[in-house]
């Protein structure tokens, strides 16, 4: 019986050598590509997607380039303005994604700042829809807490924002070390995503807007102390979701920001279904940059920036 019990105290060993050794090879090439292959994880290689694509985001407003003005945003923002940077050598555009909550908008926000001491105004474009987002189990682990651990970032939300994320996604998944190995190896991705999903609700906020309040008010704090001035303008609105616009308006204005924000659900501009084949981004003709600049020109009038945005 001993020596059934060596034997088998031998196998978990070499078991979980062979285990270790084969986590660290899917984290380098080739073997990394090999390995998402036989393992079908391939899917969950990261090519400008998740961390990936919002780290340089986070390393461009980091980045001191003598701009003064900064547009951010949503994906709809980043569709919009993305062409329009090269034209414009004094504002920086960072539109990104909206799985990065309001807390993430606010992190690009004070590392603008930091980086600008020059800076006068922050526009913050986003869809109404934006605002409501959470740190959920599809995209919030990789558009949220993976980036901001890897560029020492998260280190500037609240600490009950880190509570909620530890909520979710589990304390140890948010140290540096885990994060890496999730990144870089699409196995251990695809195993914590798929777990994360089966085993995890993502956070349910009180009401829609709890992210966004929490972090729109701080933003707002924050350039109060830079004496810089903060914009919030809405993206334009698929007209089949105007029924949902005017519920979330009525929960907008149950709180503070509809007292700093008046304008922002009246100021919508709603633009017809065939314009976007997924409801949110526009698609064919209505994706071409001469299209959309009509939409800005109308999405940015009345203020300042409608005098200084150059489209060419």
């Amino acid at each position: 019986m001993k020596k059934f019990y060596k034997k088998l105290f031998l196998f978990l060993v070499l078991t979980g050598i062979s285990l270790a050794c084969m986590d660290v090879l899917s984290m380098v090439e080739p073997f990394r590509t090999q390995l998402a292959y036989l393992t079908d994880s391939y899917a969950f290689i990261s090519v400008n997607t998740g961390a990936d694509e919002i780290k340089p985001y986070i390393e461009k407003a980091q980045t001191d380039d003598k701009t003064t003005k900064l547009i951010f945003g949503d994906s709809v923002c980043h569709q919009m303005f993305r062409r329009l940077q090269k034209y414009n050598e004094d504002i920086s555009m960072i539109g990104s994604n909206g799985a990065i909550t309001l807390a993430g908008q606010y992190i690009l926000a004070e590392e603008y700042l930091k980086s600008h001491p020059d800076a006068t105004d922050l526009y913050l474009i986003l869809l109404p829809e934006s605002l409501t987002r959470t740190f959920d189990t599809g995209y919030g682990y990789q558009y949220a807490v993976m980036p901001f651990v890897e560029t020492d970032t998260l280190q500037l939300l609240d600490e009950n924002t880190i509570a909620c994320m530890e909520q979710v996604y589990g304390k140890l998944f948010l140290k540096p070390a885990v994060v890496k190995a999730i990144d870089k190896s699409a196995v251990n991705r695809k195993l914590y995503l798929n777990i994360l999903r089966e085993c995890t609700d993502g956070y349910q906020p009180e009401m829609p807007f709890e992210i966004a309040e929490q972090y729109l008010m701080k933003m707002d704090r924050l350039c109060e102390e830079h004496q810089v001035r903060l914009h919030l303008i809405p993206g334009p609105v698929c007209e089949s979701k105007a029924e949902y616009m005017k519920t979330l308006e009525q929960i907008w204005q149950s709180g503070p920001l509809s007292a700093r924000f008046p304008d922002f659900f009246s100021s919508i501009s709603y633009y017809s279904a065939d314009q976007a084949k997924d409801g949110t981004h526009f698609s064919g003709a209505y994706a071409r940059q001469k299209s959309m600049n009509k939409k800005i020109k109308k999405m940015i009038s009345g203020t300042e920036l409608a005098d200084q945005l150059r489209y060419q």
